[in-house]
């Protein structure tokens, strides 16, 4: 994507000749841009004064136009509710076709009338990076008068459903309307909050630009949205305000993002039962270790697993260990963490352990469930768990402590005739 020039004021330059406001009720003009006199960015003028000093003095070999400025046509396009465009030629200047938008915004307590001069064609390399910039890469390009609260937009995008109006006299109030119309619910109260005025202007006190991100449903879709601001003259809070949009790079970076995420999955993940596997219960437990609050770490061993593999088979066994895995599931929450560490080798960890009489019960479960699944599946070989049971902080202070501790209980309840659940030392 082109990037924006450091002066943004080149860029107004390019598509834009002038800009200005003309207050109906007391016929005042105020400049908001003028390429033949930057100097009065933000003066104000009695209009008709102007008319015939000003825009005569530029306009006469232009009788059409200038007469489509005159005070009276300008109330009578007022008073009718209908903008105006008009496209010329200046026989002094080649290269240029320029346009006259005359922008009548819906009725309001404002009354205010908008003149446009665009330059449509530039043969300049300055001319075709903003045209190239704006029309293609900006959704809108707005000139925001804070002082004023009101904003007028040199180009609005013919693809997109979701524009603000082209003109507009409360800035404010505005916003909330097209975020109500168009933002996404989960963006629309930040959205809202970024383009708030006053929020614009404390961001462009402390930093050049104000930039936020947000989603928007454009022809029925979602697309993702760059918003900023730029002081074009900070002296008289003019802002340029524009919109890209990025949903590609959004795009790419979510599939890339699901794409880490897998890779995560894939290594902390065991394939078969999706439980956590080794290395997954090594970086994960340490973490529930970290608070102070009882843990309980169990050790479990399948008992006879190796017969029902010689007997069925391995598609068997492997429907077997994830029907171990289920009910390792069941008996854990989101809190908790289930892991296969080894063939038949599965490790528990319960956060938040009120007594040991409540680890025993999950323990006594577990091993009577898993008792329940070769008759469940209609096999004749018994299967079973031997469960060894280490606490935290009491067994041990770190996650090897305590698997050191389980690991060694489980070899006891093994040692004592499988089916057995060992949670303490036996001088204990």
């Amino acid at each position: 994507m082109m990037q924006l020039p450091s002066d943004l004021s080149e860029v107004l330059q390019g598509v834009c000749v002038a800009c200005f406001c003309v207050n109906i009720e007391n016929m005042q003009l105020k400049t908001f841009y003028n390429s033949n006199r930057p100097q009065d960015a933000g003066t104000a003028h009695d209009y008709a004064t102007y008319w015939e000093n000003g825009f005569n003095g530029v306009l006469a070999p232009l009788p059409l136009v200038l007469n489509a400025l005159a005070p009276q046509k300008l109330v009578g396009l007022y008073n009718s509710g209908k903008s105006q465009r008009l496209e010329f030629e200046r026989p002094d200047v080649s290269n240029f076709t320029y346009s006259l938008e005359i922008c009548v915004p819906p009725r309001d307590s404002q009354s205010r009338v908008y003149l446009i001069f665009l330059r449509e064609h530039h043969a300049d390399l300055l001319g075709a990076i903003a045209h190239r910039f704006i029309y293609t890469n900006c959704d809108y390009f707005i000139y925001l008068d804070a002082r004023e609260n009101s904003y007028v937009a040199f180009s609005m995008s013919e693809k997109s459903t979701a524009q603000p109006p082209m003109v507009c006299a409360d800035y404010d109030r505005e916003i909330i309307t097209y975020a109500r119309a168009y933002v996404v619910p989960e963006d629309q109260e930040n959205t809202i909050y970024q383009m708030t005025l006053a929020r614009v202007l404390e961001a462009l006190e402390k930093s050049d630009s104000h930039i936020f991100y947000t989603g928007v449903i454009e022809n029925g879709k979602y697309r993702r949205k760059r918003i900023e601001y730029r002081y074009y003259n900070r002296e008289e809070h003019m802002i340029l305000l524009y919109r890209t949009d990025i949903t590609d790079i959004y795009e790419e970076q979510n599939r890339y993002t699901r794409q880490l995420q897998a890779a995560v999955n894939r290594a902390y993940n065991d394939s078969l039962t999706g439980l956590l596997n080794y290395q997954g219960m090594s970086e994960k437990a340490p973490q529930t270790l970290a608070e102070e609050a009882m843990r309980a770490l169990l050790f479990i061993d399948l008992d006879n697993f190796k017969a029902v593999n010689d007997t069925y088979g391995h598609q068997t066994g492997d429907t077997v260990l994830n029907q171990v895995a289920a009910v390792l599931k069941d008996h854990t929450r989101h809190s908790d963490l289930a892991g296969r560490i080894g063939g038949d080798e599965f490790e528990v960890v319960l956060c938040d352990v009120r007594t040991r009489e409540t680890t025993l019960r999950i323990a006594t479960r577990i091993i009577e469930e898993i008792e329940a699944i070769p008759r469940n599946l209609e096999l004749s070989v018994p299967l079973s768990c031997s469960i060894g049971i280490a606490f935290y902080p009491v067994d041990g202070a770190s996650y090897r402590d305590l698997v050191k501790v389980a690991d060694a209980r489980v070899y006891r309840a093994k040692q004592a005739g499988k089916h057995t659940i060992v949670y303490q030392d036996e001088e204990a």
